[in-house]
């Protein structure tokens, strides 16, 4: 499996946020594999099993040791995978110029608000910016090998497909039902004393006798809450379930346009909450989701092209595994 890694469009992100693409140049790092001569690091691999954990924290488990070598299995050929394509690209004349690397850094560096941050990024996961510049140059080498070599070879996606798969998959396509919300809140820390705590249940009941005569909620908010949302009269915008904290959504999602919560109490403190929409669950029509289908089914296309180019390639290929 490929596992996509032909499709960086958010190349900076991918490498800034998950360090994962980044091979370390140093030669007594030890190994993962060697393929064609050309080294991966054990770096490389840790980085990507790392990623892998932050977004599936099952993993993490003693339980499930069986399922992280897997996936340490996966994550490897995975970096076998894209090393050969970094190969076929050079080989190719597929390497990106110079300029085109400094394009890309430059649109990594703009996400920072100075030098400063963005260096600061760099050495919470351990990179430099040398290092950074190649692991770019790698990454838009394996893009051009994608839209040279893998792209001409793909199925085109027909109407018909796109069609199929929604009325197949048409549960999937709905919006959740969500409401708009302002809020105002007292903060409560865990360990505060009774005192401290009655204080703050009183204040919030003030606000909440306020509220209800007939002050303006925003007006009130800005005033009173403790919460970042306070700058904006304690608007929260659009949420659905599994966004709040269990008591705040249950009390957000009972409550009708215009109506005003009792005080309710989280983690947080103590919130009073205004409900100023409410949008019911929706099924979306195939016309606003076809596009959306359409990528999606062209992504699938690419990876099966991907892997079928790959396949002769892998097979006169010198692969040492030395990571188990």
């Amino acid at each position: 499996m490929i596992n996509r890694i032909i499709y960086l469009t958010g190349l900076c992100v991918i490498i800034l946020s998950m360090g994962s693409l980044v091979c370390a140049i140093e030669q007594e790092e030890p190994a993962a594999a060697v393929v064609n001569g050309e080294r991966i690091p054990m770096s490389d691999l840790d980085r990507q099993m790392q990623a892998a954990m932050r977004s599936n924290p099952e993993l993490r488990s003693r339980e499930n040791l069986a399922a992280l070598r897997e996936k340490r299995k996966e994550v490897l050929e995975f970096l076998i995978n894209r090393e050969l394509i970094v190969q076929e690209g050079k080989e190719a004349g597929l390497e990106p110029q110079d300029t085109e690397v400094d394009a890309e850094l430059t649109k990594i560096k703009q996400r920072f608000p100075s030098q400063s941050a963005f260096e600061q990024a760099l050495k919470q996961r351990g990179l430099t910016e040398k290092e950074l510049r190649r692991a770019v140059r790698r990454e838009l080498t394996v893009q051009k090998v994608v839209e040279v070599k893998i792209k001409p070879t793909a199925e085109p996606v027909t109407d018909e497909d796109v069609a199929d798969f929604y009325e197949e998959n048409k549960e999937g396509f709905a919006e959740s039902e969500k409401v708009r919300a302002r809020h105002i809140l007292i903060k409560v820390s865990p360990d505060v004393s009774d005192q401290e705590k009655a204080d703050a249940e009183s204040k919030i009941q003030v606000v909440l006798k306020e509220a209800r005569d007939g002050a303006d909620f925003a007006e009130l908010a800005k005033k009173n809450s403790e919460c970042p949302s306070a700058s904006q009269g304690g608007d929260l915008g659009y949420f659905t379930r599994g966004q709040m904290v269990k008591p705040f959504e249950e009390a957000a999602f009972a409550l009708e346009p215009g109506q005003i919560s009792e005080i309710v109490e989280t983690q947080f403190g103590y919130h009073i909450i205004l409900v100023q929409d409410k949008k019911p669950r929706r099924q979306l029509e195939l016309e606003e989701v076809s596009e959306q289908i359409r990528k999606a089914l062209y992504d699938e296309e690419i990876e099966i092209a991907l892997e079928k180019w790959l396949e002769p390639i892998r097979e006169k290929a010198t692969i040492d595994i030395l990571s188990g």
